[in-house]
């Protein structure tokens, strides 16, 4: 039996329906100084939801309540060890602009739009598709 890694993000949108962007820190153990969204491994046993939630606080400070937010899009490939990753992209609505503490993995953060996010070349996949989907499908919109 294949062994499977979890990882979930999210777009976190404010008020003014921007969403935060990350850039990873020097560091950071993936692609450093690259453009990044909230989120991480889940933990094995952890439910989905949870660790995403986990990680988006441990990441950002944000304490987001899990059943405010909503995954839109799922991917799964095997890596070259063999194992399988299966990732989880969420999306959550904020009706602020809230403080954010970013943690030792990245170094800064913004707010962009969805088309400055997209306009990033550093932008990984299957993150630009998931968006690329949802937006071209009208997902965001409310």
């Amino acid at each position: 039996m294949t062994a499977t890694i979890l990882s979930a993000k999210t777009l976190v949108f404010d008020g003014d329906g921007r969403v935060l962007v990350l850039r990873r820190s020097e560091t950071h153990p993936k692609k450093p100084h690259h453009t990044d969204l909230p989120g991480g491994l889940i933990e094995p046993g952890e439910p989905e939801v949870v660790g995403m939630v986990r990680e988006v606080q441990e990441e950002t400070g944000l304490v987001l309540a899990p059943d405010t937010c909503t995954v839109f899009y799922t991917h799964t490939h095997m890596l070259p060890s063999g194992k399988s990753l299966n990732m989880l992209l969420y999306y959550i609505r904020l009706d602020h602009t809230p403080e954010i503490t970013i943690s030792w993995e990245h170094e800064s953060y913004e707010w962009c739009t969805l088309d400055e996010l997209l306009a990033r070349d550093d932008l990984e996949q299957p993150e630009r598709t998931a968006i690329e989907y949802a937006v071209a499908n009208g997902l965001f919109t409310s």
